[in-house]
Protein backbone atom coordinates (compact mmCIF):
# COMPACT_ATOMS: atom_id res chain seq x y z
CA UNK A 1 0.00 0.00 0.00
CA UNK A 2 1.24 3.37 -1.02
CA UNK A 3 2.75 5.50 2.29
CA UNK A 4 1.36 9.34 2.42
CA UNK A 5 1.08 12.01 4.43
CA UNK A 6 -1.46 14.18 4.73
CA UNK A 7 -0.41 18.33 3.41
CA UNK A 8 -1.67 21.64 3.58
CA UNK A 9 -1.77 23.46 -0.16
CA UNK A 10 -4.61 25.95 1.20
CA UNK A 11 -8.30 25.84 1.76
CA UNK A 12 -10.07 23.42 -0.06
CA UNK A 13 -12.87 26.17 -1.31
CA UNK A 14 -9.91 27.77 -3.01
CA UNK A 15 -7.68 24.90 -4.40
CA UNK A 16 -8.38 23.34 -8.04
CA UNK A 17 -8.05 19.81 -9.73
CA UNK A 18 -5.29 21.08 -11.93
CA UNK A 19 -3.17 22.90 -9.14
CA UNK A 20 -2.51 19.25 -8.07
CA UNK A 21 0.58 17.58 -9.05
CA UNK A 22 1.29 13.59 -10.14
CA UNK A 23 2.73 13.25 -5.87
CA UNK A 24 -0.69 14.54 -4.67
CA UNK A 25 -3.24 11.77 -3.72
CA UNK A 26 -6.81 13.00 -2.56
CA UNK A 27 -7.88 10.88 0.85
CA UNK A 28 -11.63 10.85 0.56
CA UNK A 29 -13.36 9.99 3.80
CA UNK A 30 -17.56 9.16 4.01
CA UNK A 31 -19.54 11.25 6.37
CA UNK A 32 -21.72 8.29 7.12
CA UNK A 33 -19.61 5.26 7.60
CA UNK A 34 -15.96 6.82 7.75
CA UNK A 35 -14.70 5.15 5.22
CA UNK A 36 -11.52 6.41 3.84
CA UNK A 37 -9.97 6.15 0.28
CA UNK A 38 -7.40 7.51 -1.30
CA UNK A 39 -7.81 9.06 -4.86
CA UNK A 40 -4.80 9.46 -8.05
CA UNK A 41 -5.87 12.79 -9.33
CA UNK A 42 -5.09 11.71 -12.79
CA UNK A 43 -8.10 9.55 -12.17
CA UNK A 44 -10.34 12.73 -11.81
CA UNK A 45 -9.32 14.85 -14.38
CA UNK A 46 -10.24 12.15 -17.14
CA UNK A 47 -13.37 12.67 -16.13
CA UNK A 48 -13.88 15.95 -14.21
CA UNK A 49 -12.37 19.49 -15.72
CA UNK A 50 -8.87 21.20 -14.47
CA UNK A 51 -10.57 24.24 -12.96
CA UNK A 52 -12.96 22.02 -10.38
CA UNK A 53 -12.86 23.13 -6.85
CA UNK A 54 -12.23 20.24 -4.92
CA UNK A 55 -15.19 21.50 -2.85
CA UNK A 56 -17.38 21.30 -5.67
CA UNK A 57 -15.51 17.98 -5.91
CA UNK A 58 -16.68 16.81 -2.80
CA UNK A 59 -20.13 17.12 -3.81
CA UNK A 60 -19.90 14.47 -6.78
CA UNK A 61 -18.34 11.53 -5.11
CA UNK A 62 -20.13 8.46 -4.05
CA UNK A 63 -18.53 6.35 -0.88
CA UNK A 64 -17.53 2.62 -2.38
CA UNK A 65 -18.42 1.14 0.85
CA UNK A 66 -21.97 2.95 1.29
CA UNK A 67 -23.48 4.68 -1.07
CA UNK A 68 -23.40 8.08 0.94
CA UNK A 69 -22.66 10.97 -1.34
CA UNK A 70 -23.25 14.15 0.75
CA UNK A 71 -21.00 15.80 2.95
CA UNK A 72 -17.86 13.59 1.90
CA UNK A 73 -14.12 15.00 2.65
CA UNK A 74 -11.34 15.79 0.10
CA UNK A 75 -7.77 16.29 2.27
CA UNK A 76 -4.81 16.54 -0.19
CA UNK A 77 -1.70 14.08 0.76
CA UNK A 78 1.52 13.66 -1.24
CA UNK A 79 3.43 10.60 -1.48
CA UNK A 80 6.09 9.63 0.99
CA UNK A 81 9.27 10.04 0.04
CA UNK A 82 12.08 7.30 0.65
Amino acid sequence: MEQIENINLGPRYALRLGELQRWHRLRVTCFRCRHESSVDPEKLRRRFREHTLLRDLEKKLVCTACGNRVYNVIRVARLARD
